[in-house]
């Protein structure tokens, strides 16, 4: 009697992730495959190629991958993370410099949840004005709607 096991896939394929974030990308951007892989420079292009670079490694995928995906050189995905990092860098900064003009009571209170929540003080800023931004859409869309 021989045992065959069936191995079950839980979830998506990596084949189908990179298909479905393509997909997705492409569709964004109204761009065709064909553009994408092109050498144009043009912003939305490069802006959607790393969008799919991203999100290709925020699913797990490594380095090489993606740039065999792309049909980009490894050294052209790094520079599209290095790039990513300095502009994060430079927000951090500009937040960070925000924060030291905050009353004293609100800085210690950022501070203290940042303590708690173990990041910088910049990312809780951060998310606090993203979190007040998005009530301020939402409370916009509900009053155009009544």
């Amino acid at each position: 009697m021989t045992d065959t096991k069936q191995e079950t896939t839980i979830g998506p394929t990596r084949a189908e992730i990179r298909k479905a974030i393509f997909a997705d990308v492409l569709s964004k951007y109204a761009i065709e495959e064909p553009e994408l892989f092109s050498d144009n420079r043009d912003p939305d292009l490069v802006q959607a190629r790393r969008e799919i670079a991203f999100r290709l490694r925020k699913a797990g995928f490594e380095t090489s991958h993606i740039a065999r995906a792309l049909h980009r050189d490894r050294s052209t995905i790094h520079y599209y993370f290095d790039s990513l990092e300095q502009e994060n860098s430079k927000d951090r900064s500009r937040l960070s410099s925000r924060a030291r003009v905050l009353p004293e009571e609100v800085r210690r209170v950022i501070e203290e949840f940042a303590r708690l929540k173990n990041v910088p003080p910049w990312r809780i800023l951060s998310e606090w004005i993203t979190e007040r931004a998005s009530y301020e859409i939402d409370r916009a869309r509900a009053e155009r709607a009544a």
